[in-house]
Formats: structure tokens, C-alpha cells, sequence
């Protein structure tokens, strides 16, 4: 909040500021300069002295050097005969001297070379002159100056070669000594070494320093320090003795690495008192002198300075502020009396009345305020008469008005305006505008912005958009149309606002209605897929066109509305003629609406759609037609999925009727090759008759073969499949291919490197090229060219639904074109159909019929593009095939299966030679076997007979072998079964246990397949769970890998992406067991993953199984059921060490190979076919 002076407070104010202020401020300063000159003063005393100080030391230790060398003299004269009693008595008479008339002297000796002592004085030890010291005196006199090894000190080294020697500092409980030693002699003949006190040698050189220099014991503290920051004398107040380390002082850790200290730092020191330091240097004895001045020395002089000087500039302030004060106060009256009267002309009293004050600058103030007020009270009276006229005119208007000022506080209102807002103008005088006028938006029910803001700001007319509702004071509500302007004055300075508005409630219902309408058929023409279109009823012109025009056309709508013929040129040239015959000629008689026929359009990218369109007729009041409306459909998708039915219905047909031959065919094949087989092994002595019987097996196999090829029709699984690199077959039948052309058809390869691998049969895919080639050849007159063209390729989803493919992803294209004749469109879309052919007589009409089945079989596509005599082109996709990444657990065979046994089968079969080859060629490898011509001979003998297995034909009179499984089964359930058949279909299998169906044994068979066959499915029932107790009993001796591998897909790349994830959890198990003494929780912890993750499989595959209507379900789920029990069961007995981890991973490999094997590829037969509606599932899943 805004604070408010008055002209005294602000007058007061200002007076003090400009005493007070600029006091201060030269108090600091002054304060400021006094102390750093007295600082620098009293530093600059030290510095002096501490220098006088450091000269005197010098001075002194150079005299200490003269005098010893003054001594040498005589001494090296004395010397020169030890022996000598008489020159020992001299020598000590001079030695004495010195100690007499040097206080610091604590003791002297005198050396000789070879580091005896001649003669020596020490008071400590009482020895004095004219003393011939004894050998043991000699002794103790070297130990108490510590002198055991005379000749390796440098007191004795250094002078003896003629240098003289300083000693550093020796501390004793009582003294800090220092010595110094000379030559005696030239050449030298001993040395003479001199004990100094340091306290003694110091004192002498202080009182010289406080009695010329300093400023005195009281002001300052000296100490001096050795060079490892020792003190060396003690310091007057304070309880530092000499000895004691002083580098916790800043300043003597900044004298031991030789820096400079800054004088204009302060620092607590040895008294624990702020203080300033200065550091001095003695070189000769690598001293440091420092001296500390105590802050508040300086201060308290400096503070009386300030009092005396606070106290005169106070006096003097005092006087000047009531001079000014007089000053203002006789100013101020009088402007109090003219505001008191401008107070009174606001109320309109005018009768106020101004005295003169003798002022001259004031009276003529009081003047022009007395004019004013006459001139005020003229223009209040016209104002009054003006006001009058205003009002009859506002509220003569027809149109709400509302009036406000430039703070946008109202100020008119007209009776409409009260009627609207609810507000009368005695209540809403005063009020915030925004306050009475309150606005939102029809649509939003949002608060809609007041227009006073923007036209108080800016000046600018505002206009309300259509959907603004004003709600009233008691809840009504009007839809308004209004605008908001400035009122100004004649200078164009803002001084409010009028605000016009009226009900338009009634027109805006109109409106509002007719929109709705047209939103409506908007948001219906625009969310669809279909073209919805409006035109003129001559098709000349179009009013409308819906933005599924532009997706499907794949032109613009702008584009049509200029140019409405695009339409008709997007039709597919052959298709157009139609089209422009189903527009009808009388457009009043068409009836309800125009069927137009399908027709093709392309596309700007060049796709061929097929459009499905009607037309209606829109009609007037008098019946007349005055627009055309009409739907286009996209049927691309479904004229494809009718062809592809269409096509598979044949297929199908012809699959019925080769099978059924094939079955015979394969009856009769398996007897030749079988006992051609046994008859081989007889005649192995024989050469001559085993070659025979080994053309009549090949014959049999050529016969086998085609056979196979002929089942190809039925789209029933390729077991043959395998990895194939498409560009190595190729290159391999190259030689082959270019025979087959003729020099006149030349051959052309166009390879991708790093072509993906394919799996499918790679005989046949040599029949697909084969047969393609041919064609080709054949249709190329004279000479031409034949390309053959391999790539790697990824297919989005939108091509993948053009070119036939169920989903999307990563193909190998193969593309064969030819520069033959071509073809037209009728031949085109007929050259799969199964006995179609353009040869005549010479053609068969199943070479492409073989070529599609193959291509459908492997999940693949063909799309063939031709143009009659320009060439065709087929292009074929076959999926990438991937192999696991899953790293491959092998755990080693402990034993592996032979392929004989002892137990009992039965063998069902109609064919009584077939029947008896079986029996003979189980007979050899000692099975006990029984045998049956139909299903109740075979059921005849279970009730009387033990059978382990039964081997049973599927097509037979009565019952077929399907049939029987489900009873054997049911009766039965330990007896293994094995069904055999060269043919087959759903309708022999749809009621049964699917797993007889994917493990099934194709005929014709050899003993090898037949025998691996029973061998392995006997086995695989010696590894079982004993409910009762839930242990593991591992009797079987061999251990199939687990390994992931292509023959293991059921079609679903989700499905085997969750087995493959098993694989890899089973894999991580087998890991961790084999460490499991070293992380016993890792193994745990990923045997916990595989249970949860199993689970969430299991229910994956339900929803699978329910969605596809597998007939087996029940049977599935309850698989699951039990299995997760009996693997938490095994779980448990690990746990508890009761089982083995060799025998848990034999149990856990089992399930999940043995389960996907039987159990889950049984159950992908019914995913054919629905993979789009499987995969949605499963991404909405995903997501």
C-alpha cells in the first residue's frame, strides 16, 4: 500500500536526510583514514625497529666471530705444544677472560685435530681456568655438550677446514643454547668452539629495540622463531615457552615457505587478541623476528578522535534544524488554508473565504483559487442542465446501453440494460462493470473475457463473437449481440466506455439449430471410409466431397472441385467405358438410386483399387431433381479375399481329389518300397539281384515324390521344409535353366548379396522356378529375355494387404519377367485356377495351380503384373526365416535309443500287403506284434491282449483310424498311438486329440522312419510324475536337446516368441543348477520366473484356443492345469533336496519340448487362416 506525507513530514524528512546523512558519512570516513594511518604507522615503528633489532644480531654474532678469531691467535700459539702443562694454563686463563666479560657465554673448548679436547670451561660443570682437565674430565665434558662422536659433528668438520661454523638451536629444559666454532691455526691445529645463551645473547639487543625504536612491551609482542617455526625466547604475557612449535600462528606458516606477509591483515595471536604481524628475517643465524601489534592499541585512540568530533558536529546540526523548521512552518499555514478551501468547493460550498498572508508568491495562489471557484460553480450549473437532456436521450433507446469510466466503474445504465442484466442504476452505479455484465461462451459454459479491459487499453471497438450468453442478476439468461467503444474527449484521451448491446436470443435458436444439422452430416461424411459426394444433377459439377476422397483417390479435394472429370480419368482405362454407361441419361426417372457396377481407379502412385459406388437423387418441394448424392466404397481388400477364397475352394477341391488318389498310390508305393527294402538286405550276397531290387526303390521313390507333389493341392503342411538360400538355388539350376530356354531365350540374373534364408522345400521351389521359366519360354516368340531378380525387402502393413500377405515384416522377393506376349486381364485372373491353360492339348493346367499351393503353403505371396505384349512379371515373398537367438542348452545323452525293442503293438491296416510288410518289419527287431485288418479286429484283441502300442492306418471302411485313437484312448489310456496315413484331412480328425494329427507317419514309409518312429514314441513314456507322491521318476536312460529350431513353430510369431522365452528361462535354470552351490537365490529366483512366466503363456493360449474354436480346448486347458501343478510339485522336492537337479531339468526339457511338439502344434492346424485375427488380439494385448 501507498504511504501518504504530508508537505511537513515530507519537509522534516528531507532536512534531516541532508544534515544527518552527509555527518555520517564524513564521520566514517574520518574514522576510516585515522585508523589505517595509525596502523600504518605503528607497522612502519615495528618495521624500523624490528630492523635496528636484526642489525644488532648480526652485529653481534660478528662480533662473537672476531672475538673467537681475535683468541685464535694466541691460542694457536699455545696450542702448538699440548703436552705443555704451563700453555694448557695459559690457554685456560684466556678462556676464562671471555666467560668473564660475555654474559652470553656459557661455555668454551678448544679442540684438537684429532678431536681431544686441549682445554675447556664450562660453569655448568664447574670446570674453570687454570685447570689441566683430567681424561675423564675431557670425557664428561664432551658428553654434557653432547659431543660423542667429535669428529663427525659439524662444530668440528666444517671449522676444520678452515670455515667458521653457526650451530643451530639446542633446547634444554632451563636454556636454548647455540654454538659457534673457528680454526685455530694456519694450517689448522685445533678448533675453538664457543656455548651461547640465547636469552642472554637476546636481551641486550631488546632493551636497545624499546629504548630507541619501539613502541614498547605494552603495545606490541615480539618472539623469534628458528627456521623449523620453534620459538626460541619466551614472549612477555603469555604463556608460550621456548621449544614450543608456533605454526598454528598463520603468520609463521607464511614465515617458513619464505612468503611475504601482508601487513593489512589482522589474525589472532599469541596473546589470543586480534592483532597485526610483521615478519623480519635474520639471514646470519636463519632467524625469523616477528612482532605483533595489538589491534585495540590503535583502535582507542582512534574512538576518542570520533567522540570529540560527534559531539561539536551535533551541536552544530541541532541549531541548523530549527532554523529550518521555523522556515517551513511559517510556509506551510497558509497552504493548509487554501487545501481546506479546495475541500469545501468539492463539497459545493463556495463560500469559503482566503485571508491574505503578506507573501506575495502565496496571496497570488489564494487569488487564482478564489477565481476558480466562481468559474466552478458557472460550469456545475450548465453541467446539471446538460446532464438533463442526456438522460431523456439514453433512455429513449431501443438497445441495452451501459456507460462506465475510465476505471471501468459505471456510470449510466438504460431501462433495457436493467431489464437484461437484472441490475437497476441506483444499484449498480459505482459497481465494477464486470460485475453486473457477466458473459460466457454458449458452447464452453467458459467465462468470456469483458470487453472493458481490451477497449480501456487500447481504444479499439470490440465486437462480441455469436455465442456470447449474458446471465442476468437472478440467473437468466439472453444470448447478445453487442459492441463495446471508447469515449473520448475532444483531445482523444480516453475517459470511458459505452457498451451496446441486444436479446438476439430468438435468431441465435435459428441458427443454432441450422448448424447442428450441418455438424451433424459433417461429422457423418467425415468419419467414415467411404467417398461421400454431392454433385449437380447434370454430373458436371461437385458441391461436396468427404476426406476419404483424398485417401482412397489419393488426389485432392480442391483438385476435383475445379476439375470434377478427374474422377472419371482415375477410372482404370478398361472400366471406364462402364462407368459412363451406368450414369443414366434421364435423371428425374432413376428411381431410388443408380447401381453403378464395380469398377477398378489407379491411384497417382499407381495402385489398382476396386470402387463400389451408388448414386441417390435429392429432390425439391415439386418433386424435381436438384442434386445427385452418392457413396463410393474401397473394395480392394474384399475382391482380393473373394479371389483368394475362390482360389482356395479349387484348390481344395483338387487337394480332395489328388489325395484320394494319393492314398492308394502311397498304400501301393509303401509295399513295393518296403519289401524292395527287406528284399535288399536279403540279397546283400547277391550283387547282381540287390542292384535290381535297388532300381525298384529308386523307381519307388521317383513314384513317392510325385505323389508329394500331387498332395501339395491339399495346402496341407510341407514337411520337407528346410533353410534354403534362394540365390544358391538359383545358382545351382542356372545351368539347368538356360537348357531349358534354348539359345533363343536369354538368361539374366540379378542377384542381391546377403540374400535372408527362406524355409521351405527346396525341391520345390525348383519346380516353382521350373515351371515359371517355362511359361515364360513359351511365351516368348523369336528371341528375348528371361530376369530373374532376387532382394531382401521389408513390407509395411499397407502393402502386405496388397500383394496378398497376412502380415507385415521382413520378405525375400523373387521376381521372374519375361519379355514375352503378355497377358490380358480375363487370363490373368485365371491362370491359378487348376486345369487352365492356354497351350491346349499340350498343356496340363497344374503347373502354377502347383505353383500357388506352394507359395500359400510357406505363408508366402505371389503378385503378377502383365500387360498383353509387353511381358508379364511374377513376383514372389517368402518370410525371412530367423534362427533362435536362444542360447542352446544341450544336456548330454546318457544313452541313445536303439531302435529295438521287446514290447507288444498292434498294427490296424485295410491294405492286407501293407498290413503284413508292418508286422514283418517290427517282427525283425524283436517287437511282439498282433495285427488287424479294420478297427474291430483291432479292439477285439485289446480286450483280451496287453498292447504297449498301436500302429493304425487312418483311411479305413467303417471306422477310421481317428475313431479308434479316441476309443483306444478313452478305454486304453497307457497305450501309445501312431497313426499312419498318405493322406488326409479335417473332417478325419476335427472331434479327436489333435496330437495324432501333427505327430502323424507319412506314407509310404521306410523301416528306418517306421522304426525311429515307434521307438521314440515308446520312450517317451518312461519319464512320468507318480501323482501319489509327487517325486519325479526319472527311468529312461537318454535326454533329448533342448534347442529351439523352425520344425518347433506353430505359425504365431507372439506364440513362439513366448516359447523361445522358456527356452532361454530353461536355459538360464540349467546356469544357475550348475553353480548353484555358489548363488543357491539366483537359481531359485529364475526357476520362480519360469513358473510365472508359464502361467502367463498358458493363458495366452486359451484366449488363442477359444478365439479360433479349436475342438480341443478342454483337453488343452486341462494339460496346462496339471502341468503347472506337477512343476511347482518338482519345485517343492528340490527345495527340500529330495530331488536331484539332474532329474529336475529331465523333468522340465520334457514338458516344454514334448509339450509344444504334440500338444501346441496340434493346436496351430486351427490357427490357419486367422493369423490377422490372432495378431490383433495379441497387439491389443501388447498394448
Amino acid at each position: 500500500m501507498k504511504i501518504k506525507l504530508s508537505l511537513r513530514q515530507i519537509w522534516t524528512f528531507i532536512v534531516l536526510v541532508a544534515v544527518i546523512v552527509p555527518v555520517v558519512i564524513v564521520m566514517v570516513w574520518y574514522g576510516s583514514t585515522l585508523y589505517k594511518h595509525e596502523l600504518k604507522s605503528a607497522l612502519k615503528i615495528e618495521r624500523m625497529a624490528n630492523e635496528h633489532l636484526k642489525n644488532l644480531i648480526e652485529s653481534e654474532i660478528r662480533r662473537f666471530k672476531t672475538l673467537l678469531r681475535n683468541r685464535s691467535d694466541p691460542l694457536s700459539f699455545l696450542a702448538s705444544t699440548p703436552d705443555n702443562p704451563e700453555n694448557i694454563k695459559q690457554i685456560s686463563s684466556l678462556m676464562e677472560l671471555v666467560i668473564e666479560r660475555e654474559s652470553a657465554v656459557h661455555g668454551i673448548m678448544l679442540l684438537s685435530m684429532q678431536g681431544e679436547v686441549i682445554a675447556a670451561i664450562d660453569p655448568g660443570l664447574n670446570y674453570s681456568g687454570n685447570k689441566i682437565l683430567s681424561e675423564e674430565e675431557k670425557s664428561t665434558v664432551l658428553k654434557h655438550w653432547g659431543f660423542e662422536n667429535v669428529k663427525e659433528l659439524p662444530e668440528f668438520v666444517i671449522p676444520s677446514l678452515g670455515r667458521t661454523y653457526i650451530s643451530s638451536l639446542m633446547h634444554h629444559p632451563d636454556e636454548t643454547v647455540f654454538k659457534i666454532a673457528v680454526s685455530v691455526g694456519m694450517p689448522v691445529i685445533g678448533v675453538l668452539i664457543l656455548e651461547l645463551g640465547v636469552e642472554e645473547f637476546l636481551l641486550l639487543d631488546k632493551r636497545h629495540k624499546y629504548s630507541e625504536h619501539g613502541l614498547g612491551s605494552e603495545v606490541t609482542r615480539d618472539y623469534i622463531l628458528d627456521r623449523r617455526g620453534v620459538l626460541i625466547t619466551g614472549i612477555e604475557g603469555s604463556e608460550k615457552k621456548h621449544g614450543e612449535l608456533m605454526t598454528y600462528i598463520p603468520i609463521v606458516r607464511t614465515a617458513l615457505i619464505g612468503a611475504e606477509w601482508p601487513t593489512d591483515i589482522s589474525y589472532i595471536g599469541v596473546t589470543d587478541q586480534p592483532v597485526y604481524g610483521t615478519l623480519t628475517n635474520i639471514p646470519s643465524l636463519n632467524w625469523t623476528l616477528v612482532s605483533e601489534v595489538i589491534e585495540s592499541n590503535i583502535i582507542n585512540p582512534i574512538w576518542k578522535s570520533l567522540l570529540e568530533l560527534f559531539l561539536v558536529t551535533l551541536v552544530a546540526m541541532v541549531i541548523f534544524i530549527w532554523l529550518i523548521m521555523r522556515l517551513v512552518k511559517t510556509t506551510l499555514v497558509p497552504i493548509q488554508h487554501a487545501r481546506e478551501a479546495i475541500d469545501h468547493v468539492a463539497r459545493g460550498d463556495y463560500d469559503y473565504k482566503l485571508e491574505p498572508t503578506g507573501v506575495h508568491e502565496l496571496d497570488d495562489m489564494i487569488y487564482r483559487i478564489t477565481n476558480m471557484t466562481k468559474a466552478r460553480q458557472v460550469a456545475e450549473i450548465s453541467l446539471q442542465e446538460s446532464e438533463q437532456d442526456l438522460l431523456i436521450t439514453l433512455n429513449s433507446i431501443g438497445d441495452a446501453v451501459i456507460a462506465c469510466d475510465a476505471n471501468g466503474f459505471v456510470t449510466r445504465m438504460n431501462p433495457v440494460a436493467e431489464r437484461l442484466t437484472g441490475w437497476s442504476i441506483t444499484g449498480a452505479y459505482g459497481r465494477f462493470i464486470k460485475s453486473i455484465f457477466s458473459i460466457v461462451n454458449e458452447t464452453t459454459r467458459e467465462p468470456i473475457d469483458n470487453p472493458v479491459d481490451k477497449v480501456l487499453t487500447t481504444g479499439e471497438t470490440v465486437h462480441l463473437s455469436d455465442h456470447t450468453t449474458l446471465i442476468s442478476k437472478d440467473g437468466s439468461e439472453y444470448q447478445i449481440a453487442d459492441s463495446a467503444a471508447p469515449i473520448r474527449n475532444e483531445n482523444g484521451k480516453i475517459l470511458g466506455m459505452v457498451l451496446v448491446f441486444n436479446d438476439v436470443t430468438e435468431q441465435y435458436k435459428l441458427r443454432k439449430s441450422s448448424v447442428e444439422s450441418e455438424e451433424r452430416f459433417s461429422q457423418l461424411a467425415e468419419n467414415v471410409n467411404e467417398v461421400f459426394w454431392i454433385g449437380s444433377p447434370d454430373w458436371h459439377k461437385v458441391f461436396y466431397i468427404s476426406p476419404a476422397y483424398e485417401k482412397v483417390w489419393g488426389q485432392s479435394a480442391e483438385g476435383l472441385y475445379q476439375n470434377p472429370r478427374l474422377w472419371l480419368e482415375a477410372v482404370y482405362p478398361e472400366d471406364r467405358d462402364q462407368v459412363i454407361a451406368d450414369i443414366p441419361q434421364d435423371i428425374n426417372n432413376i428411381g431410388e438410386y443408380v447401381e453403378f457396377k464395380n469398377y477398378r481407379i489407379q491411384t497417382k502412385d499407381g495402385k489398382i483399387l476396386w470402387i463400389k459406388a451408388r448414386a441417390y437423387p435429392i429432390h425439391d418441394q415439386d418433386g424435381k431433381v436438384v442434386r445427385i448424392a452418392g457413396i463410393a466404397e474401397d473394395i480392394t481388400e474384399q475382391v482380393g479375399m473373394e479371389e483368394s477364397l475362390r482360389r482356395s475352394q479349387k484348390m481344395d477341391a483338387l487337394g480332395k481329389l489328388t489325395g484320394g488318389i494319393a492314398h492308394d498310390y502311397n498304400n501301393m508305393l509303401g509295399v513295393v518300397l518296403g519289401y524292395a527294402e527287406l528284399l535288399e538286405g536279403a540279397l546283400i550276397d547277391q550283387p547282381k539281384l540287390a542292384g535290381y531290387v535297388s532300381r525298384i526303390n529308386k523307381a519307388g521313390m521317383r513314384g513317392a515324390k510325385l505323389t508329394k507333389k500331387l498332395l501339395s493341392f491339399s495346402r496341407q503342411k510341407n514337411i520337407d521344409a528346410q533353410c534354403v538360400d534362394i540365390n544358391e538355388l538359383l545358382n545351382d539350376m542356372q545351368h539347368m535353366l538356360e537348357k531349358t530356354l534354348t539359345v533363343r531365350v536369354k538368361l539374366k540374373f540379378d542377384l542381391q548379396g546377403d540374400l535372408w534364408p527362406v524355409w521351405l522345400s527346396s525341391d520345390d521351389m525348383e519346380d516353382v522356378v521350373l515351371n515359371v521359366t517355362i511359361n515364360a519360354m513359351h511365351a516368348i516368340e523369336g528371341n528375348g529375355v528371361l530376369t530373374i531378380q532376387s532382394n531382401n525387402e521389408y513390407v509395411n502393413s499397407v502393402d502386405a494387404k496388397l500383394v496378398g500377405l497376412q502380415n507385415e515384416g521382413e520378405y525375400v522377393r523373387l521376381s521372374i519377367s519375361d519379355t514375352g506376349c503378355g497377358m490380358d486381364e480375363v487370363t490373368k485372373e485365371k491362370i491359378f485356377d487348376p486345369f487352365f491353360t492356354t497351350k491346349g492339348e499340350k498343356g496340363t493346367g497344374l503347373g502354377l495351380s502347383q505353383v500357388y499351393g506352394f507359395v500359400s503353403q510357406n505363408k508366402g505371396a505371389i503378385k503378377v503384373y502383365t500387360e498383353l505384349g509387353n511381358g508379364t512379371k511374377f513376383v514372389f515373398y517368402f518370410p525371412r526365416y530367423q534362427e533362435s537367438d536362444n542360447k542352446k542348452i544341450i544336456i548330454e545323452k546318457i544313452k541313445e535309443s536303439e531302435s529295438r525293442g521287446n514290447e507288444t503293438i498292434l498294427v490296424v491296416d485295410d491294405e492286407v500287403s501293407l498290413l503284413e510288410l508292418s508286422c514283418e518289419m517290427l517282427s525283425m527287431k524283436n517287437y511282439k506284434v498282433f495285427s488287424a485288418e479294420n478297427a474291430k479286429q483291432a479292439l477285439e484283441i485289446l480286450q483280451t491282449e496287453h498292447v504297449d502300442l498301436m500302429l493304425s492306418d487312418v483311411i479305413m471302411p467303417e471306422m477310421n483310424g481317428f475313431e479308434l485313437a479316441e476309443i483306444v484312448q478313452k478305454k486304453y489310456p497307457d497305450i501309445k498311438i501312431q497313426l499312419a496315413s498318405g493322406f488326409t484331412d479335417k473332417r478325419n480328425s476335427d472331434d479327436v486329440d489333435a496330437t495324432l494329427q501333427s505327430e502323424l507317419l507319412r506314407k509310404p514309409f521306410n523301416s528306418q522312419n517306421l522304426l525311429q518312429k515307434i521307438r521314440s514314441l515308446l520312450d517317451s513314456k518312461k519319464i512320468s510324475v507318480k501323482r501319489n507322491t509327487g517325486k519325479l521318476s526319472v527311468e529312461k536312460d537318454h535326454f533329448k536337446s533342448v534347442e529351439w529350431n523352425e520344425q518347433l513353430s506353430v505359425g504365431l510369431p507372439q506364440i513362439d516368441n513366448d516359447h523361445k522365452k522358456l527356452f532361454s528361462l530353461f536355459n538360464r535354470c540349467a546356469e544357475a543348477m550348475e553353480s548353484c552351490r555358489l548363488d543357491e537365490k539366483k537359481s531359485r529366483s529364475v526357476l520362480d520366473e519360469l513358473v510365472e512366466y508359464t502361467e502367463h503363456h498358458c493363458k495366452r493360449e486359451e484366449e488363442l484356443m477359444k478365439v479360433c474354436g479349436y475342438p480341443g480346448m478342454s483337453q488343452h486347458q486341462k494339460i496346462h492345469q496339471e502341468l503347472l501343478e506337477d512343476i511347482k510339485q518338482q519345485i517343492v522336492l528340490f527345495d527340500n533336496e529330495e530331488l536331484t537337479e539332474d532329474e529336475l531339468l529331465i523333468f522340465l526339457s520334457d514338458w516344454l519340448v514334448g509339450h509344444i511338439m504334440h500338444e501346441d502344434k496340434a493346436m496351430a492346424a486351427y490357427f490357419e487362416g486367422k493369423e490377422n485375427k490372432l495378431n490383433q488380439i495379441l497387439d491389443n494385448e501388447i498394448k
